[in-house]
Order: structure tokens, then sequence, then C-alpha cells
């Protein structure tokens, strides 16, 4: 009986010893984070074209912007430029030109810039700080179509989104009448999808979840068509973007366990990919799988060749994280 004692806790002990498997599609763990790049929390990206892509990021109250050049699965940051005063950056191309929203420093209304690519790493601006909304701490966003159409978001106060729908010239945006998105969301994040259709994720104050919905520009009347808001996840301070394929990339903040039995649950960026089918609804996949944990996405870009690009924080820093498709998963460079 002793003997049979003694071998039952080693058995234990082996046992316990063993790495718990979760059943979760992810391959994060505690302190998965990718690689730094800036001090930061507010930040956006955008990819210029082949090799170049554009990082735009507060930082005390000052913008900064960054170039990285892409090649073999890598991206080389140059060192960010003083743009000047402002926070909560959003930046955004249509393949010819650059727009930047963002918010004044002083009264916190928005303002815009708009600038043109020249190699090997600068921006010429052909104007900067034009006001366009005196609204405050509005945390603007928008989409810029193919077809030279500028879709702006922003937080309407505490409750609700408008939009605004801007016709782009070379140095300046002819803006029509602000109109509402809906009332009882916040946080807008959208991609294009096509020359006059975009996808928004934004969250819900009520419940804490997202949710997305399609609209389709008509751009005589300065207005867009939306479709029925659907779940998206349980999760706030959402991303989105469309993949290469034509296939929709989603990021939120949720929670998750760790890869134990009866792990906490923790802070944790999960992600998705939907197709887009009948009706506007899209089909996720698992929504469980996990980028990393304590981390928060602030936007996603695809470079031509399909690989994508994770802004994210984490403790007041900035990191990206690339990754590719993969029989239907994402295999990510830094958090696999």
């Amino acid at each position: 009986m002793n003997r049979f004692s003694i071998f039952t806790k080693m058995l234990l002990v082996l046992l316990l010893a063993v790495p718990f498997v979760s059943p979760v599609t992810s391959h994060a763990s505690y302190d998965d984070v990718g690689i730094a790049i800036a001090i930061g929390t507010e930040a956006s990206i955008a990819v210029l074209d082949e090799e170049t892509i554009i990082h735009s990021y507060s930082d005390n109250n000052t913008l900064f912007i960054q170039i990285g050049k892409y090649a073999e699965n890598d991206i080389i940051w140059g060192t960010g430029k003083n743009f000047g005063p402002g926070n909560s950056p959003e930046i955004s191309t249509n393949g010819d030109s650059i727009i930047m929203v963002y918010e004044d420093v002083s009264d916190r209304s928005t303002y815009y810039a708009l600038g043109d690519y020249k190699e090997p790493s600068e921006i010429t601006w052909s104007v900067k700080d034009v006001e366009y909304n005196s609204e405050v701490r509005v945390k603007p966003t928008g989409a810029y179509l193919e077809s030279g159409w500028f879709v702006e978001f922003h937080n309407a106060g505490n409750f609700g989104i408008d939009y605004t729908v801007g016709d782009v010239d070379s140095d300046r945006i002819f803006w029509d009448q602000k109109r509402e998105f809906e009332s009882d969301n916040i946080n807008p994040s959208v991609t294009a999808l096509d020359d006059h259709a975009m996808l928004i994720l934004s969250e819900d104050i009520d419940d804490n979840s997202t949710y997305y919905s399609v609209g389709s520009l008509d751009a005589v009347r300065g207005t867009l068509a939306w479709s029925d808001n659907k779940k998206f996840i349980d999760g706030d301070n959402a991303s989105v973007v469309q993949l290469n394929n034509g296939e929709i990339l989603a990021m939120a903040s949720s929670e998750a366990r760790l890869p134990v039995p009866i792990g906490p649950l923790l802070p944790a960026m999960k992600y998705s990919i939907g197709s887009l089918g009948v009706g506007n609804q899209i089909d996720w996949d698992n929504t469980d799988n996990i980028h990393s944990f304590y981390s928060t996405s602030l936007d996603l870009a695809v470079m031509d060749d399909g690989v994508i690009v994770n802004l994210y924080t984490r403790n007041g820093l900035l990191y990206t994280d690339l990754g590719h498709l993969d029989n239907g998963n994402i295999i990510w460079q830094n958090v696999n």
C-alpha cells in the first residue's frame, strides 16, 4: 500500500509537469509582444506602395511621421519626424495622396493635412492644420477610397458616431454636411472595400461588444446606405482591414485564459477572418484566435504581397508584427 501511494504521488507529479494544450487555435504566450518601434498609445499605419509603409503616432501632444521600408518579410523603420502638435492621428492613402486627420492640442477640435510621398522617405504636405470639425475629443478615423472620396468618422461626444463625406482636391477637402451613423456606438474603425463601399467596426456602449456594418457611398448625395449592425465579438478597441484575397481581418480587445486548466481571464487581443456574403453578412471563423495578452490593436494594413501588418500598443510602447495567411490561419512572425 505504501509503495502504491508513492507511485501514485510520482504519477501525479509527472502529470502536473506536462503542459496543458489549449483547444484555442492560438500560439500567444503571456509575455509575447513583438518589436517596439516607438513610444505612444495612439497611432495608425497605411501602405504607400509595395515597399513603403507610413506610420503616424502621437507622443506628449506631438505628432510624428515614420517611414518604413519593407523587404523580405521585415520592415526597417526610419526615425520619427516631428509633424507638429496634435493627438489621435489617423493616416490614410489611396495610392496617390495622403490624408491625416488628428485632434488639435489646444482646443481638441479636429484638423486635417494633405500630402504626397516623395522617395526615398519624404512627405511633402500641401496643407496642414486645417480645421474641419469644432467638436472636441472625437478620435477621428476614415476611409480613403480609390475613387477620390474620403469618408471621415468620429465620436459624437460621449454617445454616437457621425460621419462626413469629403471630395479630395490637391490642396483642400470639400466636405458635405455631417450625418449620423449610429447613436449608441463609439470608437469606429473602418476599411475601404472598393471604390464606393466600406466596412465599419464600432463599440456598443450598452454591452461592451463590437459590431460591424457595411456602407455604400452615394457620392451625389454625400450619404452612405448602411446594412444592419451585426455583432462581431465581445470586446472593444477594434481594428479592421480587407485582405488581398477579399476576406476581412478584424481584431478587438477581449479576454482569454492562459493555456492552463484553470488559468484566470486576462486582457487579450483576439482576431478573426471573415468572408463577406449575402446581405453584407460576414461569416467569421474562430473568434478565439489570440495574438497576444495585455495588448491593444491600433491599426492593420496589408502589403502588396499579402503580408499583414499589425500595429498595437502595450505598456506605453508601439509595436508591429507581421503575419501571413496559411490555410485560413495567420502565422505571426513575432508571437508564434
